[in-house]
Parts: structure tokens; sequence; C-alpha cells
């Protein structure tokens, strides 16, 4: 772009310029209409697979100002990811328009993510004086859906779920007329030709005044099915704890957290403490759900988080939304969580809420506009100051992460629990929206159908796939009959190595690294339960220098569910068996007891593993904390909740090799139990340890290598009391610290680091 532009005799100079990025769906082509014709220019813009076509022809001096600044002419919700320049002859073309979007080829921009309501059509839904007052599906060029209504490429209306709903006069002069804000607006609809809102009861009646009717019955104590953008939502009023005690009885989910949506900023600020950051987060155009630290005088009730200290909350994100909260007597914030059964897909249609769910809800509020692609909420915290993703889903999908450097087209399946899958195109890596666990069969179809949905929509054909060393996955098991009947190579990459992968890719880095990745289960390449690992990492390769020492994980996967067992496991490394047993025959029964202390010498039942999360498992058992996991991690998140403001000191621990030895750890941490230390303090300690754990074994390779840059990944970083111990330790002892701020450090950013792997060997 710094290239001079060649003026013609009549002082003309054309360009083409062809951008990618966030440039369909949020009022790219309009604005630039607006802007360009303002200036005087000829020429065009499009929409195409490959991303939005601009020819301009002007004076050289008119030119060189739209491309130098280029950046500021653009809407707000965009996002340039790349742009190229090309000079073209003038041809003394006269006037400015928008060109019918070319349809053909392989995508890079496939669809936008679905937006919140932006504020100007939130003014219109409240002004009396406007059409479209009282509107819940009001949109405009910069919000509303789009991922989640998508059928094909470009997202133009006859290729979104709105092109069931032919645009009445009014709006049809709105869209054709430079003049209007919803000029060019693929979804836009108004009262007269727009999806209908409607209310069903259990027994398939449809009342009169359907949101007067829902708030009344919300207000009331009941729990509704409510659609959303990528599926229903179950709500309730989430200060009155017998509503929610009712929904966690209905739904079987008996601690799992419930998300939250509070009426307006304000109101979450009653409900929790919200920094500038996390405010931001709140008020994006993504909307996601954010993770903040509850107030102790929350109206919320204690149901909606037991036994933790921070509670997800969203704002408003649709009209609908917004209006549900309409009126003095509404609570300040609903309950708004999947509507499913636990570890189900979130529910798209009335008709599968009040059939398959029928026991679960007192209504449903509905409409008429199709959910074509099934996404569910986003869930982001923050730390130091930046985003720490939890799960990327609604607001973020299909937007890519850029990588450094080409590759084929790839498909990376992901794992087994948090599953995002990922198709690649060139630089750009594509990851799906939220799966869930696969091993459960209905999310195993959802994944196979969003697969092809997202090939369709990309209109890729992978010429490899990519997937987990794990030998028993559903993800493991799908890429090895995918790449048969494709006849395309199999690559398998280990576990905790995709992971501080995903770190580097997002970073721009290449390693070699010091890798941290601790997570809960990750399959080994000698054949143990791996978690707790220090790796010298580069995208292609890597090498195992530390690990927390082996333990048996007596019973495999009844461990994960019976934490018990693991601090049986690690006090009986520590202390001696029968020390063990004296400690946990209690809590968990003296045959239970005796029964995991012989499965423990048999190794075909106690599988070893160096797992960092089932570490913080076993101290919550101990403490009494959590004795029976009844979501993943949940022994661990209340374990931090527990945590004192700041430690006094910490335990020790040595090494042997390359194993990280805890024995003193649990000794100190015995003696602290018989002494009557709070477990709030011994819980702080022993993140203060585990954040030892990270700086002197970082420091002992650096010693033996040289590196000083440390990557850290795995579950186990979603953990913001270990994160703000360990982090500052590091940078303090002169380390650089590369986190995960575009995807989460769980599983659900496995694909993006299986994908870059496969990248890194096949250019290598």
């Amino acid at each position: 772009m710094d290239r001079p532009f060649t003026a013609t005799s009549s002082g003309l100079s054309r360009c083409r310029i062809t951008v990618r990025g966030r440039v369909q769906g949020v009022g790219f082509r309009p604005t630039l209409y607006r802007a360009l014709t303002e200036r005087g220019c000829a020429g065009s813009i499009r929409n195409t697979p490959e991303g939005v076509v601009l020819e301009l022809e002007a004076p050289r001096s008119i030119v060189r100002e739209v491309v130098d600044g280029f950046g500021d002419i653009i809407p707000a919700r965009a996002h340039i990811d790349e742009l190229t320049l090309q000079e073209l002859e003038p041809c003394g073309e006269e006037g400015f328009r928008i060109v019918p979007s070319a349809a053909e080829g392989r995508s890079l921009l496939p669809i936008p993510p679905d937006l919140a309501a932006c504020e100007e059509c939130l003014v219109e839904l409240r002004d009396t004086a406007d059409r479209r007052c009282g509107y819940p599906f009001n949109t405009c060029t910069a919000c509303g859906p789009r991922f989640s209504i998508a059928r094909g490429v470009p997202f133009d209306r006859q290729t979104n779920a709105m092109g069931s709903f032919p645009l009445c006069e009014q709006c049809r002069r709105e869209y054709s007329e430079p003049q209007y804000r919803r000029f060019h607006a693929q979804t836009l609809s108004c009262p007269s030709c727009g999806p209908v809102l409607s209310f069903r009861d259990t027994g398939g009646r449809e009342p009169d005044s359907p949101l007067e009717l829902t708030r009344r019955m919300l207000r009331e104590g009941a729990i509704l099915a409510v659609k959303g953008v990528g599926g229903f939502h179950l709500a309730c009023d989430a200060t009155r704890q017998e509503a929610v005690e009712e929904l966690r009885r209905r739904k079987r989910r008996p601690a799992k957290p419930f998300a939250l949506m509070a009426a307006d900023l304000a109101a979450c600020r009653h409900l929790a403490h919200v920094s500038e950051a996390e405010a931001a987060l709140l008020t994006s155009p993504q909307a996601p759900i954010v993770l903040l630290r509850r107030r102790a005088s929350s109206p919320a009730c204690e149901a909606v988080a037991p036994g933790l200290a921070h509670v997800g909350v969203m704002l408003p994100y649709t009209p609908l939304h917004s209006m549900l909260f309409d009126g003095d007597d509404m609570p300040p914030a609903l309950v708004m969580t999947s509507c499913n059964r636990s570890e189900e897909p979130i529910s798209l249609t009335a008709e599968h809420v009040l059939g398959e769910l029928a026991d679960i809800v007192d209504g449903v509020l509905t409409h008429d506009r199709p959910i074509v692609n099934r996404c569910d909420d986003s869930v982001v915290a923050c730390f130091d100051g930046q985003p720490l993703p939890m799960r990327r889903s609604r607001g973020y999908v299909p937007e890519p992460v850029i990588l450094d450097a080409d590759g084929p087209p790839l498909l990376a399946t992901g794992a087994m629990l948090k599953n995002v899958f990922a198709l690649t195109s060139g630089r750009r890596v594509f990851l799906s929206q939220h799966i869930g666990d696969v091993s459960d069969a209905d999310n195993a179809e959802h994944f196979a159908r969003a697969f092809d949905d997202f090939a369709r929509l990309l209109r890729l054909e992978p010429e490899a796939v990519v997937c987990d060393l794990h030998p028993d996955y559903p993800t493991t098991d799908f890429a090895r009959r995918y790449s048969r009947e494709q006849d395309l190579p199999l690559m398998q990459v280990q576990h905790h190595h995709a992971h501080i992968v995903s770190c580097l890719a997002e970073n721009g880095r290449d390693g070699p690294v010091i890798g941290v990745s601790w997570d809960g289960t990750g399959y080994g390449e000698d054949g143990a339960v791996w978690g707790g690992e220090f790796l010298i990492a580069e995208r292609h390769r890597f090498e195992r220098r530390h690990h927390l020492a082996y333990v048996p994980m007596p019973g495999g996967e009844q461990a994960v569910r019976h934490p018990t067992r693991m601090a049986l496991a690690h006090l009986a490394r520590a202390l001696g068996p029968e020390e063990a047993r004296g400690r946990m025959g209690p809590p968990m029964g003296e045959e239970m007891c005796a029964a995991a202390l012989r499965l423990m010498e048999r190794a075909g039942f106690s599988p070893p593993t160096s797992s960092a999360g089932r570490l913080f498992d076993a101290l919550a058992a101990l403490l009494g904390i959590r004795t029976e996991a009844t979501y993943e991690g949940q022994p661990a998140c209340e374990l931090e909740a527990a945590c004192e403001a700041e430690p006094d000191r910490s335990y020790p621990f040595g090494y042997e090799g390359d194993d990280i030895l805890l024995t003193e750890t649990w000794q100190a941490i015995c003696r602290d139990v018989d002494e009557g230390e709070p477990n709030s303090r011994i819980a702080a300690r022993f993140h203060r340890t585990m954040a030892d754990v990270m700086l002197e074994t970082c420091r002992r390779l650096r010693s033996e290598t040289g590196m000083e840059t440390v990557a850290l990944s795995g579950g186990v970083m979603q953990n913001r009391t270990l994160l703000g111990m360990a982090v500052p330790a590091l940078r303090e002892d002169g380390f650089e610290v590369l986190l995960q701020r575009l995807v989460p450090p769980n599983d659900g950013g496995i694909c993006l680091g299986q994908a870059a792997w496969a990248c890194a060997r096949l250019n290598s």
C-alpha cells in the first residue's frame, strides 16, 4: 500500500481493494458506498466468497486519501484481517454502485458471527414515534443474527432464514435507498413483514399478549423456555431461591452454575463486581457471558452458583431479551441457561421443547424465525485486564484465527470434552461453535451435522485430518472413519503438545518455549494419563522434560466423579496406605476405601496419572469441600472459591529426575488439617505452592536451555487464582509469559493447536 498510484493524463487513478475479516453482515458495503459517493468516486463494491472486493476510480489524491484512511471509514463493528491492493488502468467509469454478490468459489469469509443489538436499534425499540417501537426482532446493518440463521454464502437475505419473510414496501425502500441506515441490511424487517412472537403453553395453546404473559409468569416463579439466537434458554427469576431450586430439580442439574442475564449494566453491578475490562466485554457486540466476582449483597439467590465465588452474567443481546425486563416489577436478573437436559445439545424448536422437555417448562416464548445453526452462548473471564475465553461460541463463531503461514485445507476434530472442531483454509483456522461432550450420542450427532454444515458454508474439502492421540476418543474414531472414506492422510498429535501449540499459534510464535500444560486428562505417549506437564515445545515437535509424579487413578474415570479416590491415591503415596485409609475411610466409607486401595494395586484398573486437575480435585476431597463431582471441574472450582485472599506461605515440594514430588506437600497439608487450620488458608497455601512449582520448574528449564518464554495452556489455566500468583512471579523473574486470549486454554481450544501442529508438520 506504500506504492504511489499512477495518474493518467485525465488525472484519474483506479485500484482494486480486497478486504478479508469481519466485513460481511456489518454494513460494510453500505458504509463504503456512502463514504465513496460523498467523495465523488466511481467504481463498485460487492461481496464474494473470498471477501469484499472494492474497485475505486477517482483523482489520484482522493484514491490515496481513501487508501490511507481506509480504517477510518469502515463500520465500527467491522474488523480487517487482511487487505490487498492492486493498481488498475482507469476506464472512465461513472458513478459508484453495489454489485450483486458473487456466490461461486472457495469461501474464506463464510458468514459473520451473530452480533448483539446495537444502541440505535434499542433506542428505536422504545421510541413511540418509531414504527419499530416494541418490535422484538429489530435489526440493522450493524447488528442481529448472522451465523445462527445462515444457510449459504455470501451472507445475503436469500441465503439466510430471513429470506422467507418478503419485505414490505417501507422495508424495501430502506433496503434499496442509501439515505437509510438499513441500506442493504440483510436481516431487516418490521412488524408488517417480519417474524411474529408467540407464547405456547404445555397444552399447545397460544394465548394473546405473549410478552406480557411471559413477564407475569416469570414474576410468579415459573420456568419458561425462551427462544434466543442460537437456541432456546430456560429462564426463571434469579432472585427467587425456590424457582431456581425447582429448575435444578427439573433439569437434574444439582450444582453446576447457571448463567444470568441482567437487565442492564447498572443491574449487573448490583449482582457482581465489574471492572472496566469486564464492562467492555459485557457491552461488546459479542455479548458473552462474563464470569464476575459476586457481591455479598447480590440480589441473585445462592442457588444460581452454589459454592462458587463467581457468577456468569450477560446483558440482553437481542431486542426480545431487552423487552423481557420492561416494567418496574421485573426482577433485575433472570436465570438464562441452555434449554436442554444435562450435556445434551441446546433445543432449537418449540416443538422439541414441548415434546421432549415438557416436564421442565411451564411454557414457551417463541417465534417463527428459524434457527439454522445451533450455537450456545460464549463464556469469557478477564485476567490481567484481558479476555480469558472459557467457551468460544455465539458472537465469535465463525470468525477465523489467523496463522502466520499458509497450509492445506485440514479438519482438526478436537477433544472429547468441550469439543470444538476446526477447518482450515490457507492461514485461516475456522473454529466451530461449542459442541460439548461428544461421548454423548446426541452431541456426537450434533458434531457430525455441524461439521457437514461448516464444510458446506466454508466450501472446504479437507486434504488431511488431524486428531488427538487418544485411541478411544469419539473424535479419533470420527477422524479414522472420515479419513478412510475420503482417502485422506490421518495425523495424530499428543494432547498436551496441542494445548501448547494452540497458545503458540494465537500468539504468532513457533517456539521453542517452555510449555506448561496442566489439565485433567490427556493420553500420554507412554499410555499414562498425563496432565501436569512441562514441555520444551515447538509447533511441530516437543520434548517432555518434567511432570508431576505419577500416582494411580483408582478405577480410571470413576476417580473423576469421585475425587476421594484421588485423595486416597495421593495420600497413600505420601503417607502410606494405612494412614491414607485412616483419613479417607470416613468420607468414602470403609468398604469403598478398602476396595479403592485394592484397585490401586491393579494397573489395568488404575492407570498412572500426572494430572494437575486431579491433584486439585484430591485436595478438595481431603478438605471435605467436594467429595463427589456432579459436573466437570467442580471440585477444583470450589477449592479455588474457598481460597482466602493472600496466602501467608506455601508448602514444600521436591524433584527426583523428571518427577516433581509432592510428598512433603501432602505431609504439610495433613499437619495443617490436624492443627485445625481453616480450609481457606490451606487452599490458598496450596495454590501458592502450585505457582511455586511452576516458577521453580521453569527456572530449572531456563538454566538447562536458556529459554525465557513460557507458554501456559490446559484447563487448569482457567484458574485465575493460580494465574494471579504464577504469572506475576514468572514475569518478575524475567520470563515472558504467553497466555490465551482468542481461544480457551481448555479443550475448547485444542483444535487450533491440532491444526497449527499439522500445518507445521506438513510445511517442515
